[in-house]
């Protein structure tokens, strides 16, 4: 498990993050988780220790989740920051699922063209808080927060590919031309990344042994 949740840079430096927005609203997301979780008392000592004074301004609304994100975190959420029990749940309804992102989209994302130009404002934490108190009562009670459709299609891609690299594995001794066909049906499936870019690189390294 990896101990980072989530970091700001991994949204404002992609290529397809808004060029017309600021870096702090490739944040505004995790801000606001981590403002839940804080409201929610979530936070481990190692937050505390961290936040310094920042904290009981988050908790009195004089400042929000993402400015204690950017000036206190290095504007990431590790797993370290938060409970056991903020762990657990995180895991399940942010890391695992993407269902946290989900909630956050259908609950502020309206029209907007997408989730990174959703004001950072404690109107929209009002909004979005509840869902959240939902969520985390019903997986207190075991149910278990819904995988995003994204979160759905990544498993199958990744399902595929290992079933198409396993394949071409099999025929590569007997049926050369097989096993590279294997891939290369995989690869008319459109699959996602970093499988798409993984399964190229396996046609590649196929198609090299197969030159006399």
């Amino acid at each position: 498990m990896t101990q980072i949740i989530d970091r700001a840079d991994w949204h404002y430096g992609a290529e397809n993050y808004p060029k017309e927005l600021p870096p702090e609203n490739g944040g505004t997301h995790i801000g606001m988780y981590l403002a839940w979780a804080v409201q929610h008392g979530l936070g481990s000592a190692m937050l505390q220790k961290y936040a310094r004074d920042s904290l009981p301004l988050l908790r009195e609304r004089k400042i929000t989740g993402r400015q204690l994100l950017f000036s206190e975190l290095d504007e990431k959420l590790f797993y370290s920051l938060l409970t056991k029990v903020g762990k657990d749940f995180t895991r399940a309804y942010y890391d695992e699922t993407d269902c946290y992102v989900g909630d956050y989209l259908t609950v502020l994302g309206g029209s907007l063209p997408t989730l990174y130009h959703i004001a950072d404002s404690w109107g929209n934490y009002d909004n979005l808080a509840p869902v959240i108190d939902d969520r985390f009562s019903r997986w207190q009670q075991g149910d278990l927060p819904p995988a995003s459709p994204e979160k759905i299609a990544l498993k199958q891609s990744e399902e595929e590919y290992c079933e198409a690299i396993l394949e071409a594995g099999r025929l590569l001794s007997t049926d050369p031309a097989g096993a590279v066909a294997a891939v290369e049906r995989y690869l008319a499936s459109e699959p996602l990344e970093p499988y798409l870019t993984l399964a190229l690189r396996e046609l590649e390294i196929l198609r090299a042994k197969l030159r006399p």
